[in-house]
């Protein structure tokens, strides 16, 4: 008699808290998608707006130094002359000149990354990428 009533309650008690370790173990695995998602989704966000215009696009990426190197923005497909969004890193201005001026038909933008803020997504002019002060404040 004593042991089914113990059984009783602890049956119940053992089912719930396993319950919670899978609820908590499910959030800890969502936190740690949650920032891989987050640079993701923006990319995938900032693609699509700027791919709806029906022009092309040459986006310099600039990253803050203490930026998470592993949400790399920088992908192409393999035919980038086809594909409506161009991403490059942003090198120095001479560089940065020479793939705008390839690209002349498509609208060069300056993408800045910065840690812990959203991204920030400049239009530029050929004079500030020319002098290397687009997106400067």
């Amino acid at each position: 008699l004593r042991y089914r009533s113990i059984r009783r309650y602890l049956v119940p008690v053992a089912v719930v808290w396993s319950c919670l370790l899978v609820v908590i173990s499910g959030l800890e695995q969502r936190s740690f998608l949650s920032d891989t998602e987050r640079w993701f989704r923006h990319k995938e966000r900032i693609t699509e707006v700027l791919a709806a215009s029906g022009d092309g696009h040459v986006v310099l990426v600039r990253y803050d130094p203490d930026y998470d190197l592993h949400a790399e923005w920088v992908y192409n497909s393999a035919d980038i002359d086809a594909q409506p969004v161009i991403w490059a890193h942003e090198l120095d201005p001479g560089r940065n000149l020479g793939l705008v001026e390839y690209y002349a038909d498509r609208t060069p933008w300056l993408l800045r990354l910065l840690p812990e803020t959203p991204p920030e997504l400049l239009r530029c002019r050929l004079a500030e990428i020319s002098a290397g002060t687009c997106g400067d404040p």
